[in-house]
């Protein structure tokens, strides 16, 4: 008895390691994703962004990355930390249409000394085009909508008198929409 139960756990260790190996092989991609873009936010110091995402691949159809950039806009330069989740039209294919969900918190990177952002949020969406060159390098372009805001408070003092001090600490929300285009370079 003892026999037949070594075999049958050798035959089910083989059987569980080519599993393994197709869901890995078939299922799952890891992706690394280098995003440069320009937003139509113009009030801002600079309309570039970039950002790294890193993420995973499952089925040939689906994509879900954490991200990590660097961005202008209202109140200044910008840490984005988002997730990012992509849905391939069309699977199994070097050139795909797609349409891409992004969310995400935005650490401000500049402390100014008579405002101060806290972190804020951001969302949006995008639809673009990808196509990979071979089996592991491609770019993509897209173009999108993104909603961020922000807010902020005022660290000044204002004096009306010599003995008692008045200040205001003023808090702002900043909220824009804006649109993006977006160039990546795809590493699977």
């Amino acid at each position: 008895m003892k026999k037949i139960l070594a075999v049958f756990a050798l035959m089910s260790l083989g059987l569980y390691t080519t599993a393994q190996t197709e869901l890995t092989s078939n299922n799952l991609d890891y992706i690394t994703s280098v995003n440069l873009g320009v937003n139509t936010d113009f009030n801002t110091a600079s309309n570039f962004a970039m950002s790294i995402n890193n993420g995973v691949l499952l089925r040939q159809r689906y994509m879900l990355s954490l991200g990590v950039g660097l961005e202008g806009n209202q109140t200044g330069m910008q840490l984005p930390m988002t997730f990012e989740g992509k849905y391939l039209i069309l699977k199994n294919r070097k050139k795909t249409p797609f349409v891409s969900f992004t969310t995400g918190y935005l650490q401000p990177l500049q402390r100014g000394y008579w405002q101060r952002a806290e972190g804020g949020f951001t969302a949006g969406v995008q639809v673009g085009f990808q196509n990979f060159f071979s089996e592991h390098v491609g770019i993509a372009t897209s173009v999108g909508f993104r909603h961020w805001q922000q807010r902020t408070h005022d660290n000044y003092y204002y004096y009306y008198d010599d003995i008692l001090p008045f200040s205001p600490h003023g808090s702002y929300l900043y909220v824009s929409n804006r649109f993006e285009v977006k160039f990546a370079f795809i590493f699977k």
